[in-house]
């Protein structure tokens, strides 16, 4: 009988304690909004009832919502990246690792005709500032995101370089 009480008062300890799907949802947007990427700032991302929503329009204002289950991410890499070898500052990334079939996109313009289709993607990036990962933000935003993940019913890894 004690043996169930101190487990019972052990969950019942971490889950008074820990952040809400909503809570964990509220604060990667606040942090989202507060270091997205000033190269094109017609930018979204929205959490809704166990999907993640990212909106990218491109600098010719051409552009789609990705949809994915947040259930169904499998890994995630935050990393810098530069354009390429004349960029000298790039940006910060946050990469979702999904299997194939599992997101779904549609044309970000309006219309009638306009509805998510199954993608064959297996990842999408959300970019940021180059001060994101310098600000501290990389360990706490993996944490946020693997909480979110497993409290829909997920579990994702970090997906680290081999060296």
């Amino acid at each position: 009988m004690s043996k169930f009480i101190t487990i019972l008062i052990f969950f019942t300890y971490f889950s008074v304690f820990s952040q809400s799907k909503e809570e964990t949802e509220k604060w990667i947007v606040e942090k989202y909004n507060e270091y997205e990427s000033p190269v094109n700032s017609t930018r979204e991302l929205i959490f809704d009832d166990g999907f993640i929503y990212y909106l990218w329009i491109f600098a010719d204002n051409y552009g789609y919502w990705t949809q994915l289950p947040i259930k169904d991410i499998k890994q995630i890499k935050i990393h810098h990246k530069k354009f390429d070898a004349n960029d000298q500052e790039g940006w910060d990334v946050i990469t979702l690792f999904f299997d194939k079939n599992k997101s779904k996109t549609k044309d970000a313009k309006p219309s009638d005709e306009n509805y998510y289709e199954i993608s064959e993607s297996t990842s999408f990036e959300i970019k940021l500032t180059n001060k994101f990962i310098s600000d501290g933000l990389k360990p706490r935003m993996e944490k946020a995101l693997l909480h979110l993940i497993k409290s829909y019913g997920g579990n994702a890894t970090i997906k680290k370089e081999p060296f």
